[in-house]
């Protein structure tokens, strides 16, 4: 609810958007199957990627917010063109960045059964 009430106050706060997305992530990956239901958990997956597309939006330089969006897409089995874009403008703006690094390389043995650009193949395919 705090995070919400910021959001209003400062709308174009990318921070604010990952933030608020981290929240709704924790109800579906970490949280166990004790705290949520499914329906609330389906209802955060959606609401996490909404939340990092807008972060990543705001600050569409920041390829930290690109990869937060590829990833939790990849957590979603939503592999597709917006997944394809996010994971590519993560890897075009931060491919030097460990962080970066750190955030999509556990996805390649998970997108390597979907079609994905060569961009995409190619970082996977590269030693770190």
């Amino acid at each position: 609810d705090s995070l919400q009430r910021a959001i209003e106050l400062k709308p174009d706060d990318a921070f604010l958007y990952e933030q608020l997305a981290i929240v709704f992530e924790f109800k579906f990956v970490k949280s166990g199957n004790l705290l949520f239901t499914e329906q609330q958990k389906e209802e955060a997956r959606y609401s996490a990627v909404d939340a990092f597309r807008k972060s990543a939006q705001l600050r569409p330089a920041w390829p930290d917010g690109w990869a937060h969006l590829a990833r939790t897409k990849a957590y979603i089995s939503e592999i597709d063109d917006e997944f394809s874009q996010a994971f590519n403008n993560a890897i075009s703006l931060g491919a030097t960045e460990p962080r970066v690094d750190n955030e999509l390389r556990p996805l390649c043995p998970v997108i390597a059964y979907f079609e994905v650009p060569d961009t995409i193949i190619n970082f996977c395919s590269a030693e770190t």
